[in-house]
């Protein structure tokens, strides 16, 4: 039944109130790969505090999310961008155009949040995975797979219309592999080291524009379940 499936993704958010974490980012595209190191501060259902950081752990670029807004700055620019009432995504940041507040979800150990579906659950044959499929709607649906057996979340897809935009893999624990067909953009994210018990304070998910640099404020009227 599918209520088994959203009891389940509601679980896997229980067990973590938030996450410290140093991670890892290889990003392969077209034009090559990168690799970059990253501090993480995750707390449910949507705050997120992202910092790419240079071989020499000097910061190229921050993103902020939190209930009020997101922001975004990468160092060397004129500009900061921030988003009043909306969700936000990390197209800009990380080539991978998803919600943050399912990222913050999906690595936390639970599927993407507020997923609804009526429908019972299938059977993938080729991944032996158990399927949770959300109800359609204009700005697409998300599709959770479930090991059977745990009914842990071991992959996530995002749809828009009938076409495949985003994959998630959790190939370990520790790692997460991201796949965008359209793009042929792979991001594989792996956590070097990961602390539930460090204090996480609300500050930790705001920030301050660097003085000098100009504000871009966007403000949203209307967000769905796709960026």
């Amino acid at each position: 039944h599918a209520g088994v499936g959203m009891s389940a993704l509601e679980r896997g958010l229980e067990r973590l109130s938030h996450v410290v974490a140093r991670a890892e980012f290889v990003v392969s595209h077209l034009l090559g790969t990168e690799k970059v190191n990253a501090n993480l501060v995750l707390r449910p259902p949507g705050d997120m505090r992202l910092e790419l950081l240079s071989p020499t752990d000097d910061l190229l670029a921050i993103f902020v999310a939190n209930e009020a807004e997101t922001r975004m700055f990468q160092r060397g620019s004129d500009h900061c961008i921030v988003q009043v009432g909306c969700s936000g995504n990390l197209e800009g940041l990380l080539p991978v155009p998803i919600l943050v507040k399912d990222l913050v979800s999906l690595l936390l150990g639970g599927g993407p949040p507020q997923l609804v579906s009526s429908q019972p659950m299938t059977w993938n044959e080729t991944q032996g995975t158990l399927v949770l499929s959300e109800e359609g709607h204009s700005s697409g649906k998300r599709v959770v797979h479930l090991d059977p057996c745990s009914f842990d979340v071991v992959g996530v897809e995002w749809w828009k219309e009938r076409e495949l935009t985003v994959r998630a893999k959790l190939n370990q624990e520790k790692t997460i592999h991201f796949v965008v067909p359209d793009e042929g953009v792979e991001v594989k994210m792996t956590f070097v080291v990961r602390d539930a018990e460090m204090e996480v304070e609300d500050d930790a998910f705001t920030f301050q524009c660097p003085g000098g640099v100009e504000e871009q404020v966007y403000r949203c009227v209307h967000e769905e379940n796709s960026p």
